[in-house]
């Protein structure tokens, strides 16, 4: 999205994300900017003008090229499947999460603007960022919503990219992306869905503002990178579940040993009364058979509660 398209996007998010950016981004589907309104086919003597851009071979090749791409997607969400029937329907895994969405701020600054071009438009035109991330918020719940209802799950997946520490000054999250963030938190939940916030790098400087009164105790689960988790566990004891994130690097390049005494003691300090859960601070792109197979097996071992009766007898 180019600085001075803030007012089209604004205007109609849908609209300006078919009919431009994806021309832009997907050099197959240029001729998807001769789609016309599909308002126009609201009145019969209109409905064939609508349809002419079908016919010409620019519009066919791009739809061909949807369609390919359909059958790829088909393929791989097929295969995919078969991979995981033995850990769903054989043992009874759930599937975690169920759906996804996003920060409006990152839509705006991850997809549509990119890194350099929010970081310039906080400065140049703050008013357009914050009208766009605010108008981006019912597209973020209804996304969410969406895919987790086809879906029969209620975990909404979140990966918050540019609200850390050191990213944005705390004047900056308070303004650009909190609001609208917490917004879609509180759209998810008053819809039943509990939003699977994966909290990227360290998060100190913004456990005061993320456990905001408004939202419901119990209602979110948090996952932690480089967050120090004591002070979580602080904040958060009796309000959410978090989740303690095993270092990427330490699931690459650590040892078995490294891996369950990592495991140990987060476990003896974080979870003496609930509400912690063990996971990865990263999405795991390298990460050796035997630290994964350690990861559960440690968690399984010192991770598992005695009931209180027979802890008291």
């Amino acid at each position: 999205m180019e600085a001075g398209e803030y007012d089209d996007f604004i205007n109609d998010p849908e609209a300006y994300y078919l009919r431009t950016y994806m021309p832009r981004a997907f050099g197959a589907l240029g001729a998807l900017g001769m789609l016309p309104p599909l308002y126009a086919t609201m009145e019969l003597p209109f409905v064939p003008a609508f349809f002419v851009p079908m016919g010409l071979p620019e519009m066919q090749q791009a739809l061909q090229a949807l369609m390919d791409a359909g059958k790829e997607a088909l393929r791989w969400a097929t295969a995919m499947a078969e991979i995981d029937a033995p850990l769903f329907e054989v043992r009874g895994m759930p599937a975690l999460p169920g759906a996804f969405t996003k920060a409006p701020f990152d839509i705006v600054g991850d997809t549509m603007r990119g890194t350099m071009g929010i970081m310039m438009d906080k400065f140049r035109r703050p008013n357009k960022v914050l009208a766009a991330c605010e108008r981006i918020t019912p597209t973020a719940i209804r996304m969410g919503v969406q895919i987790a209802t086809a879906a029969d799950n209620p975990f909404v997946f979140i990966p918050m990219h540019k609200g850390a520490d050191g990213y944005l000054s705390d004047k900056d999250f308070k303004t650009f992306y909190w609001p609208s963030f917490k917004a879609t938190l509180l759209g998810l939940v008053n819809e039943g869905l509990v939003p699977y916030n994966f909290v990227e790098g360290g998060y100190n400087e913004r456990l005061d503002v993320i456990t905001d009164p408004d939202i419901p105790a119990g209602s979110i689960y948090w996952t932690f990178d480089k967050t120090e988790l004591t002070r979580v566990k602080e904040r958060f004891r009796g309000w959410a579940a978090f989740g303690a994130g095993i270092p990427g690097s330490l699931m690459y390049t650590g040892t078995p040993q490294q891996v369950e005494e990592w495991i140990r003691d987060a476990i003896d300090t974080l979870a003496e009364d609930g509400g912690m859960a063990i996971g990865t601070g990263v999405v795991l792109d390298h990460a050796t058979p035997e630290n994964v197979r350690m990861m559960f097996a440690a968690t399984e071992r010192y991770g598992s509660y005695a009931p209180v009766a027979a802890a008291q007898g």
